[in-house]
């Protein structure tokens, strides 16, 4: 993505939280502002997830959901190159209200301790 794309989604994003008013107000969001200010790239937007899991946290009790969200033939992100499946683990890790269901051929390998350093959250399960 180029730096003007994603400066652009930056930009859209401050104005639409700018007019927004209300319980899910992203402006009280304490990690809104340094994704904002952070040089417009993808690794920026990769932590734009996290602002919706803080807006479904911010809701009334009797209106929260879990959301499902299906990865469906995983192993052609995780057959090709680590930094590329960095971006669906961050996406599971900055989003701990939703529910993942990630399906491919071959067993994901984020718990293998020996993958630290290819993989940003790695390492055994308990």
């Amino acid at each position: 993505m180029s730096s003007t794309c994603s400066g652009r989604v930056s930009r859209t994003f401050a104005a639409g939280a700018e007019n927004r008013t209300g319980y899910g107000c992203p402006l009280t969001c304490t990690r809104l502002a340094p994704l904002l200010e952070s040089e417009p790239s993808l690794e920026a937007l990769s932590f734009y997830p996290h602002l919706l899991a803080w807006e479904l946290h911010q809701l009334p009790d009797d209106k929260k959901i879990t959301p499902v969200i299906l990865l469906d033939t995983f192993e052609d992100i995780a057959d090709r190159h680590r930094d590329l499946e960095r971006l669906p683990q961050r996406l599971v890790w900055l989003m701990p209200n939703c529910f993942f269901v990630i399906s491919g051929r071959n067993r994901l390998q984020w718990a293998v301790s020996a993958l630290h350093g290819e993989l940003d959250y790695t390492g055994p399960t308990t």
